[in-house]
């Protein structure tokens, strides 16, 4: 087991790509959140990954790759490899992910045992020169405990894996702050699975029969969505944009607050975030509720936004922080 003194943090691009081939696990930067990587085609990797986070073993991975010439020397041949080629070159480099057929070059491990795996093209410039350098794919679900809010700074990945990893490749934090949105293109009509920063309506325009599935079936077939996730350690709760209070029987002075508008109160909150945006929000969700957990917050009070762009991804993992089930 490693030691909280044996994570090296580096700026050194070929000293990560060097540990990945090596089977060991590096975390680092993308614009979405951190990712935590190991060689795809390794399953000892793999497995040391699902060991340092306690990831549940049905829960698969995202595999990352350079670029889209990468991405299709892992296509087969199926009904909807169209729309997944399509989305790529549309959207890609970028936050989306499309679930394939898992190719034969992948193990199993790598997606939990199924027969699809997801599959993405990171921008960051830092994951970009890594996945270039070491020129194999790289399976990174976030770079977290499993369930814990996924990092969006190297602090984050270190209060999560500091001990549990052997190497963190530093960085300029992204400018998402949410996962990736995910698309299923296994079958003949594309389906989201899990909302990010690609937009339902962008999608729409390159792939016009997209369908959006339920929770429920989201469950059964994207990473990242089959157990209750996003979560800090204090309670999360969920309030309108008419009252942001507190409710019966909470403390201002342990709870801190996270919106669009100011508190509707004038007690004083522990730790206070009002974001500009719903795009500053996103951008900010995940680090805050770090720091809530660090401020010793009992509760963290969420204002709600409305769920259109963004805010259909903010919304879908404020929700699953709360563990509150969607409308």
């Amino acid at each position: 087991m490693t030691s909280a003194t044996d994570t090296e943090v580096t700026t050194d691009v070929a000293t990560a790509a060097r540990a990945l081939l090596a089977g060991e696990l590096v975390a680092f930067p993308t614009e979405t959140v951190w990712g935590l990587g190991a060689l795809a085609t390794d399953p000892s990797a793999i497995a040391k990954t699902y060991a340092a986070k306690g990831r549940p073993r049905d829960n698969p991975l995202i595999v990352h790759v350079a670029d889209v010439g990468a991405a299709l020397t892992l296509f087969l041949e199926w009904p909807g490899r169209a729309a997944a080629e399509a989305i790529l070159r549309a959207f890609a480099p970028g936050p989306i992910t499309v679930v394939i057929p898992r190719p034969p070059s992948l193990p199993a491990d790598v997606s939990a045992g199924l027969e699809t795996v997801g599959l993405r093209i990171p921008s960051h410039h830092v994951a970009q020169a890594l996945l270039r350098a070491v020129n194999a794919p790289v399976a990174a679900p976030s770079a977290n405990v499993s369930g814990r809010p996924s990092p969006t700074t190297r602090d984050g990945v270190l209060a999560s894996l500091e001990g549990k990893i052997p190497l963190v490749l530093d960085g300029p934090r992204g400018e998402i702050g949410l996962e990736s949105t995910v698309v299923d293109c296994t079958g003949d009509v594309p389906t989201l699975l899990r909302a990010g920063a690609v937009f339902v309506e962008a999608l729409r325009e390159v792939v016009p029969t997209l369908e959006v599935v339920a929770d429920g079936e989201a469950l059964a077939r994207s990473p990242g969505t089959r157990h209750r996730h996003y979560a800090p350690t204090c309670r999360v709760h969920l309030v309108s944009s008419e009252a942001r209070g507190l409710p019966p029987g909470a403390r201002y002075e342990t709870s801190a607050y996270i919106g669009l508008s100011s508190p509707s109160k004038e007690e004083p909150f522990c730790l206070v975030r009002v974001c500009a945006s719903a795009e500053h929000y996103a951008h900010e969700l995940f680090e805050f509720m770090r720091h809530a957990d660090d401020a010793g917050a009992a509760l963290l009070v969420c204002e709600e936004v409305p769920v259109a762009g963004i805010g259909l991804a903010l919304m879908d993992r404020l929700r699953r922080a709360a563990d509150v089930a969607s409308p």
